[in-house]
């Protein structure tokens, strides 16, 4: 069962404007007297399919055929994947090392610099780790909110590649900065080709992550239907 939860916003002259929630999948509802219940999840299951031959592409060309093999649909277009970082590497899918279309879909993200999530409209999208605020929040909006005492940034990434192939730790660190974050990648079995090559990958996403801090918070806020379908908050300044 696929369910798109709708809310319908007044605004004025009688007249309503839809904003759509989400699109998610949901299987065994329970029905009560007077309500039914729905767990729901987001679309992501829909790529724990199998991966079941070599294919080997640049990264937007994989996400397409990903999109194709699972029957969802992605939202970048091909402008903003070649925007990213390592954008015209050429990846593998191999059935040896890699389980799920979903797993896949988390190495590519990686290697762009960056992570992927399902749109309020049921679109794929990559998007790129970043120090620009999503959002600029008024106090007002803001319910309770409690701020750590200190800021973090990441000190260095590392990530591991084919065991066949120079099986090691690739890592990149600051020159200057101590006692940070190490952004570790974990094994990311979709990258072939030569130590060298490898390593400028990983330098790539260092570059892309240097600059970001952040002050580790908890905040609750009032919603707001005015944020964009495709948009989820991953960063935002209050004022």
């Amino acid at each position: 069962l696929t369910i798109t939860p709708t809310l319908y916003y007044k605004t004025g002259d009688n007249q309503e404007q839809a904003i759509q929630l989400g699109v998610f999948s949901c299987d065994n509802p329970t029905a009560y007297a007077k309500t039914t219940a729905y767990e729901c999840y987001d679309l992501m299951l829909a790529l724990d399919q199998r991966v079941t031959s070599r294919t080997g592409a640049i990264a937007y060309q994989l996400l397409t055929y990903i999109c194709n093999q699972c029957g969802v649909q992605l939202g970048n277009t091909a402008q903003e994947i070649a925007a990213m970082i390592n954008s015209t590497v050429v990846l593998y899918l191999d059935p040896e090392y890699i389980s799920t279309y979903r797993d896949a879909l988390s190495y590519i993200s990686m290697i762009l610099g960056g992570y992927a999530i399902f749109g309020r409209d049921g679109r794929l999208y990559v998007r790129r780790f970043h120090k620009t605020p999503d959002r600029t929040l008024s106090r007002k909006r803001v319910t309770s909110a409690s701020f750590a005492a200190y800021g973090s940034y990441f000190q260095g990434v590392k990530c591991r590649f084919l065991s066949e192939q120079n099986f090691y730790p690739y890592e990149k660190y600051s020159d200057t900065r101590e006692d940070g974050v190490v952004m570790d990648l974990g094994d990311i079995p979709i990258v072939e080709g030569t130590p060298t090559a490898k390593q400028a990958i990983l330098d790539r996403i260092w570059e892309e992550i240097k600059d970001i801090e952040y002050t580790p918070a908890s905040i609750s806020m009032v919603g707001s239907i005015s944020i964009p379908a495709r948009m989820r908050l991953t960063s935002f300044s209050l004022s």
